[in-house]
């Protein structure tokens, strides 16, 4: 399962940042310490800020259920509401 963001211009805001990383906090800590020790609790954005650089390693980790919560909250920031 791959996720491509490359080609979609987000536009997202210091709280809607704010919000997604806390969200996404969430969704690590309720996997394994391994998952949440790969993370280290720390989100890096692109450079234009539209949307989170988040190591596939990691993805490639979670639960079913974690990848589609991840999704989910992806798609929820797409739209610019979490």
């Amino acid at each position: 399962m791959g996720i491509v963001l490359k080609d979609t211009l987000m536009v997202t805001t210091p709280e809607l940042r704010s919000q997604f990383e806390t969200a996404f906090s969430k969704i690590v800590r309720s996997l394994g310490p391994d998952v949440q020790k790969k993370w280290g609790g720390a989100m890096t954005w692109k450079d234009d800020r539209s949307y989170p650089e988040i190591q596939s390693e990691l993805i490639k980790e979670f639960s079913p259920q974690a990848r589609s919560a991840y999704v989910s909250l992806l798609n929820k920031l797409s739209r610019g509401r979490i």
